[in-house]
């Protein structure tokens, strides 16, 4: 006789499946780091997350066309040190699970052919990195979505904004000399909370568990 398996009772497979699927995703959060100009600091909360600097200087700027649209933030720089930026670091208001969708990014100055670096985490444990290339071009905005990160659940995002400065500007001798400084640029942060099946859902998927091992139980003496 042969030895039955879940994948002879549908019932019961189908409920397996529905138990794996069933985790709820709300409608995506999308965070534009409303404030004025000026270093940031947090933390700050948009919607079901909150987020803070992680490490590193990061500025919040508020300039008319300098975001998509402004405000956004950027890496930030001190003198005399010639490289500077800092990570942003993004959590669920409630410590829950989410998803890192989609992103904004741009650059100024000599590295505006670089890249935002995105990593997710759970429950500390790296879960990957998406790098957001950066269009060349001075505040010249395009959207990534994420691909190592896509569906990924995590609990807590960072994301790397480099800036630094790379020489003096002189446009003619009778002016003040003064740094040029170079940073990459974030804005339009998609995330999407991803929580747990309601009560309801998983009352009901107990139900239907039960009777589909009651069944199986049933055949199997047969």
């Amino acid at each position: 006789m042969k030895t039955p398996t879940i994948l002879s009772y549908p019932l019961l497979l189908a409920t397996v499946i529905a138990a794996v699927t069933s985790m709820q995703r709300s409608s995506a959060d999308t965070l534009t780091f409303p404030g004025a100009s000026g270093p940031f600091v947090g933390p700050a909360t948009e919607g079901a997350f909150t987020y803070s600097v992680f490490s590193g200087f990061i500025f919040q700027n508020a300039d008319l066309g300098s975001g998509n649209p402004a405000p956004h933030l950027e890496g930030g720089s001190i003198l005399p040190i010639p490289f500077g930026g800092g990570t942003l670091k993004i959590v669920r208001n409630d410590a829950g699970l989410f998803t890192f969708d989609a992103a904004d990014v741009a650059g100024v100055g000599a590295i505006d052919t670089d890249a935002v670096l995105v990593e997710g985490f759970l429950g500390g444990n790296s879960q990957g990195t998406d790098s957001l290339a950066i269009t060349p071009g001075t505040h010249n905005w395009a959207t990534k979505n994420s691909a190592n990160l896509a569906n990924v659940l995590v609990d807590e995002l960072h994301i790397s904004l480099d800036a630094g400065f790379f020489g003096i500007f002189i446009q003619d001798f009778d002016d003040f000399p003064f740094p040029e400084f170079f940073s990459e640029d974030l804005d339009n942060v998609v995330l999407t909370p991803v929580g747990a099946p309601d009560a309801g859902s998983t009352m009901a998927l107990m139900g239907l568990g039960m009777g589909a091992l009651v069944s199986v139980r049933r055949k199997v003496r047969a």
